[in-house]
């Protein structure tokens, strides 16, 4: 036991987590974030941060929407290595 005390510090220090991947999804125009809930818990099981994200498409400029969106994603994704986009065809 005392030398499980000495060595789980060192273990700890140098074992990296594996890179933090996060997957955006983004609706259809006149759709919901609802409409991609079951991708986004098949996602979330599969161990990636998932950013499903909601906008106004029929009342906002498709140019006011990207600039929100993109700003969401930036302050909601700071930690993450890679980022994944999936949208409707």
């Amino acid at each position: 036991m005392k030398l499980l005390r000495y060595i789980l510090p060192l273990l700890i220090m140098t074992t990296q987590l594996p890179a933090q991947e996060t997957v955006v999804l983004l609706h259809g125009l006149a759709r919901t974030p609802k409409s991609m809930e079951r991708m986004a818990d098949a996602l979330e099981a599969a161990n990636y941060k998932v950013l499903n994200l909601g906008y106004d498409s029929r009342h906002q400029k498709i140019e006011t929407l990207a600039e929100d969106i993109r700003s969401r994603i930036q302050k909601q994704s700071a930690a993450t290595t890679k980022i994944h986009f999936v949208t409707p065809s």
